[in-house]
């Protein structure tokens, strides 16, 4: 009974152990159109899932890796424990297919598949260049072109013996293209962006004319590049010359040489692939002619080809193709209308075509000016998208009317032309005192907005400035738009003065000068008293000494003379400055405890950079100054007092010790840290200890003598200054008008007992 016992249990573990398994598994997956992980650029998605017993299957699809599709998911009924899903199309990018099946013991788990999606193909290869190598083999190398998702993995290197081909239903003789009759692909799924060809008959020195198409890991194919020509080296000893021209309805040809040569061979081959031999077999020679009647022949590429031996028995070739071409281009003058004044630089547009059943294409097309019986050339055109342009200064014409002729070439030799009358008129001088007056204006419209954004940021009234600039902007305003017409040039000339004299007129008007300044210094040794006693948290001495070492802040007093119509004023400023050694940018904040010593009340001061009263004591603090160490340049903040100073009171304050009266340097923070503060603590004066003196008994007692006069005079100092600057009144245009307040009067009758004892 108990081995029954037994075996029952047994089957039971084992059973639980199966089901676990089957609900532990997950779905199988397989795509036919997107591999696993693997680049497609089909846009269209479909997935194969299968699951024994599966009833549904529920997915969904995004970019995370690991989502698991839970209740409320895509759902998808199963046929046998599959499905065939069928994804909505995907733009470009880096897709997941998470799915898990739904059977009779519940929900597997998940199985994730990669969907990656590129169906934008690849650039053109770009900065191909071609070398003809002195073994006779050739070399192309480019630049990988941008593919931003599955990247570029291979190239096509095509090559053919014509640069054109001539398009059998058109007849326009266009860039061959890899479909082209005589086109070879000598290079598929090529890896790299350099290749040397040598699958031909090395040492002709033949032309042959390549392209290259870059393919990504997609499949896509990128747009082939454009067509790169290279000229193969000769291994022959002769400089060989061919020559071409038609007269009378012939061909004419020469092959020419330096030296003489053997086994010489003319032929021609025709646009329709007819070939011609001119000259079988000659030897001795340096030179031969010949000719071909064209009667009758096709407009088109004529391919001349003229080899021969050296005297080592080397073969010797060279080519030449002629494009014979009996149909006239044409050419019109499409810009500037001839209703047009034509002055300064002018640019001319041609429209240049060539046309017929074999069109050679244009070579060349420019531009001639014909007044009265003389002729003379302007400018070749460039083409660019179909179109001919060439610029002409015509400052140097005189005035009149004159006709403009474009003259268009094709190949073959044919001409068109194309005239139009013109009426020339240059301002010359005039247009150039115009442009010269409203480059000044710019210059001094330029000045004008540093001076009211340099009186704004030294707490100088600008308004006055101001008022001036809207007038002087119209007028320059008013002088480019005469300018840019072509008209007027007098009246643009003086609305441009007019404007340069009202800008310089609003930067005289308010003159700021430096009357005087003061520096705070301090004992840096002593930074742990002054920060404790500078009201900031106990707590955020530490980074504050650490950031003021770090950066080394100073302070200084500024004095303005302010001069606005002729009347003087006076304006008090304190400038805060730092530099940072990294080169990095981040932020700080400055808490700058006033001295009443300055100011009486933080509403008595103002700064162009907003700051926060910290206490009306007063304490202020800039907070997140930007500091940028790649610049090189500092950080600064900068609070004045909101009102005027009359010239005495500016001669007091710069006489004072005011300076003497900030409790710390500049305190600096990290811009996270918000700065915690109370009223600032009155300083302690530390211990001085002397140092024992060693040496003879003289000089002892000459040090001892020297010591009693330093201690009479340190007790006299003392008493002066502090009835100077602690008992007296201080200047009310920077303390608000009262006395020393009674905790600075009792630290100086503190400083000074400590000092005479």
């Amino acid at each position: 009974m108990a081995g029954l016992k037994g075996n029952w249990l047994s089957l039971f573990f084992c059973l639980c152990f199966i089901s676990a398994a089957a609900f532990s598994a997950s779905p199988s997956v397989s795509s036919t159109t997107h591999p696993n992980g693997q680049w497609a650029s089909a846009p269209s998605v479909i997935i194969s899932v299968s699951f024994d017993g599966a009833t549904k299957f529920i997915y969904s699809v995004d970019k995370n890796p690991d989502t698991v599709p839970a209740e409320g998911a895509t759902e998808v009924d199963a046929k046998s424990g599959a499905a065939a899903i069928n994804l909505p199309n995907k733009l470009d990018g880096i897709y997941w297919f998470h799915v898990r099946a739904r059977a009779a013991s519940g929900l597997s788990d998940v199985s994730h598949w990669e969907l990656k999606v590129d169906n934008s193909p690849p650039g053109r290869p770009e900065n191909i260049v071609g070398t003809a190598n002195a073994d006779g083999t050739a070399t192309l190398s480019w630049s990988e072109p941008k593919n931003d998702l599955s990247g570029v993995v291979s190239y096509d290197v095509y090559r053919s013996s014509y640069r054109g081909i001539k398009d059998e239903q058109s007849g326009i003789l266009k860039d061959f293209t890899p479909r082209d009759r005589g086109v070879i692909n000598i290079a598929s799924d090529f890896k790299g962006t350099s290749i040397i060809d040598s699958n031909f008959d090395v040492g002709k020195g033949k032309p042959f004319f390549y392209r290259i198409q870059a393919l990504d890991a997609a499949g896509n194919f990128g747009a082939i590049s454009g067509v790169i020509t290279i000229r193969t080296a000769s291994l022959c000893d002769l400089s060989l010359v061919v020559d071409a021209n038609v007269s009378d309805g012939n061909l004419n040809i020469s092959a020419l040489s330096d030296s003489e040569f053997d086994r010489g061979r003319l032929t021609v081959t025709g646009p329709d692939n007819a070939q011609f031999v001119l000259i079988e077999k000659i030897s001795n020679v340096k030179s031969v002619y010949s000719s071909l009647s064209l009667d009758s022949k096709p407009d088109g590429d004529y391919n001349i080809s003229f080899v021969g031996y050296d005297p080592e028995g080397d073969l010797c070739a060279v080519q030449k193709i002629f494009p014979y071409d009996t149909v006239a281009p044409s050419a019109e003058i499409v810009s500037p209308p001839s209703s047009r004044q034509l002055s300064g630089k002018v640019s001319f547009g041609v429209d240049a075509k060539d046309s017929g059943t074999s069109p050679s294409g244009i070579s060349s097309v420019s531009i001639f000016l014909k007044s009265g019986p003389s002729e003379s050339k302007l400018c070749d055109a460039a083409e660019s998208g179909g179109k001919y342009s060439c610029e002409w200064d015509s400052s140097a014409t005189e005035n009149g009317r004159v006709t403009i002729i474009a003259r268009a070439f094709d190949r073959g030799g044919n001409k068109a032309e194309n005239s139009l009358n013109y009426t020339v008129y240059n301002t010359g001088a005039l247009r150039s005192a115009a442009d010269s007056a409203i480059k000044a204006a710019e210059e001094k419209k330029k000045a004008a907005a540093e001076q009211v954004s340099s009186l704004k940021s030294k707490g100088v009234d600008a308004s006055l400035a101001e008022l001036a600039l809207p007038s002087a902007d119209s007028n320059l305003s008013y002088a480019k738009s005469l300018l840019d017409r072509n008209q007027f040039f007098e009246l643009s000339v003086n609305a441009a003065k007019s404007a340069e004299s009202a800008y310089a007129a609003a930067i005289s008007r308010i003159l700021v000068q430096q009357y005087g300044s003061r520096a705070y210094s301090y004992n840096a040794s002593q930074l742990d008293v002054f920060l404790k006693s500078s009201g900031i948290d106990a707590s955020q001495v530490t980074e504050a000494k650490a950031l003021i070492a770090k950066f080394s802040p100073s302070r200084r007093l500024e004095v303005l003379k302010v001069t606005v119509d002729g009347n003087d004023s006076y304006r008090a400023n304190i400038v805060i400055s730092f530099s940072s050694p990294d080169r990095n940018k981040f932020s700080i904040n400055i808490v700058e405890a006033i001295p009443k010593a300055f100011a009486s009340s933080a509403s008595l001061v103002s700064s162009p950079r907003q700051f926060t009263v910290l206490a009306s004591d007063p304490a202020i603090a800039f907070m997140g100054v930007a500091v940028d160490g790649n610049s090189g340049k500092g950080a600064e903040a900068v609070y004045f007092l909101k009102a005027g100073l009359p010239k005495a009171k500016a001669d007091e304050l710069l006489d004072s010790n005011v300076m003497n009266y900030f409790v710390s340097p500049p305190i600096l923070l990290n811009g996270s840290t918000k700065p915690l503060y109370s009223a600032p603590m009155d300083l302690p004066v530390p211990d001085i200890k002397l140092p024992k003196l060693e040496g003879k008994w003289t000089v002892i007692a000459i040090a001892g003598a020297l010591f009693l006069l330093f201690l009479v005079f340190a007790a006299i100092a003392a008493g002066v200054g502090i009835w100077y600057f602690f008992l007296r009144k201080q200047p009310s245009g920077f303390s608000g008008g009262g006395s020393v307040p009674k905790r600075q009067r009792k630290r100086g009758w503190w400083l000074a007992v400590s000092i005479a004892s």
